[in-house]
């Protein structure tokens, strides 16, 4: 705009009617990129949480057990447990000697139907790099 007017005076007084009509317009309407992420149904956190969950506890929000993998797992138990829930990531935990359980990873549903895809026998074959992007990309779009 200052380029049209070539008026610096002018400056300040566009960027305060920007400022509040920015202000404005948040106030009684959510931004564009919120709405195009409502529309195609993207998940998002609000900024300020609601106020039953202000004092809230990772505990206390997590209702259901979690539903982990061993370090070593059947293929059987595993396709079990991905056709019996929704769940996006599985967290990998691991004993100590002491009998401490210490979370080593996560898995996620994606790389798993990757994975039983390609058929990766790691006993044998220890290498993961054999997936092919294109299998990789195609089972993320698909979950998602």
């Amino acid at each position: 705009m200052v380029e049209i007017t070539n008026n610096l005076k002018l400056l300040p007084l566009i960027m305060l009617v920007l400022l509040i009509s920015k202000a404005v317009g948040d106030e009684f309407n959510e931004g564009l990129y919120e709405e195009q992420s409502r529309l195609k149904n993207i998940p998002q956190l609000e900024s300020k949480p609601k106020y039953q969950m202000r004092k809230m506890t990772a505990k206390e929000a997590c209702g259901k057990r979690v539903i982990s993998f061993p370090r070593v797992v059947k293929v059987a138990d595993l396709v079990s447990i991905l056709r019996s829930n929704i769940h996006n990531g599985f967290p990998v935990i691991d004993h100590s000697r002491n009998g401490e359980t210490f979370v080593i990873g996560l898995l996620l549903r994606s790389h798993l139907l990757v994975l039983l895809q390609s058929k990766v026998d790691f006993h044998k074959d220890v290498k993961v790099a054999n997936v092919p992007l294109d299998d990789y990309c195609e089972a993320v779009v698909r979950d998602f």
